[in-house]
């Protein structure tokens, strides 16, 4: 049986910045941040799973084109939250918390291959904070050396936001595809009104 639940992926950064605290069991390590192929995925549950879950249960799951273990290694307090970007709170009560993690091995084959394209991808258009004593356009350049250090495509920086230390970033592909999938959203709509 399969169901939809709701998770997000948290950089160690932002897992700080929130001071999100941990009810039971233990936070993300720097171990917890490298992922080898074929180990389980930890992962931290929001409150309300305590009572259908255990420290060291593993369930399957589906993360973009692959299924992988997730082992769950603890439980968050109660109302944990995470502020967005537009200063909306997200409360996690209900949510399996992941780790933004970094896969340690060269894909076995070929479907892991796309998969770890996929995944760096979804990690890496995201909304990212940066010192404010950097201006925008240094902060893209920065990416794009590293994405082309790893043959990438470049990186655009689509929205600036707050007070200008903050920005959302996507590869070029990334932002034309969203775009692209909001026209069609768009037109199916129309078509089925």
């Amino acid at each position: 049986y399969t169901t939809y639940i709701k998770s997000i992926q948290l950089s160690k950064n932002f897992f700080n910045k929130n001071s999100l605290q941990i009810k039971s069991g233990r936070s993300f390590t720097d171990n917890d941040r490298g992922h080898h192929f074929g180990d389980a995925i930890p992962v931290v549950l929001g409150y309300e799973y305590d009572e259908y879950f255990n420290i060291g249960d593993v369930f399957q799951g589906f993360y973009l084109s692959g299924k992988f273990d997730f082992e769950v290694i603890g439980f968050l307090m109660e109302d944990s939250y995470i502020e967005d970007w537009n200063g909306q709170y997200y409360y996690l009560d209900r949510e399996v918390v992941v780790p933004m993690f970094d896969d340690v091995d060269a894909a076995p084959n070929d479907g892991y291959a796309f998969f770890q394209t996929l995944h760096y991808t979804n990690k890496t258009s995201c909304i990212i904070m940066y010192d404010n004593s950097l201006s925008l356009e240094e902060v893209t350049n920065e990416l794009n050396k590293i994405s082309s250090k790893n043959g990438l495509p470049d990186y655009e920086v689509f929205i600036s936001l707050q007070d200008g230390s903050t920005a959302m970033v996507a590869t070029g592909q990334m932002h034309e595809s969203i775009n692209f999938g909001k026209w069609i959203i768009l037109i199916v709509s129309v078509c089925t009104f």
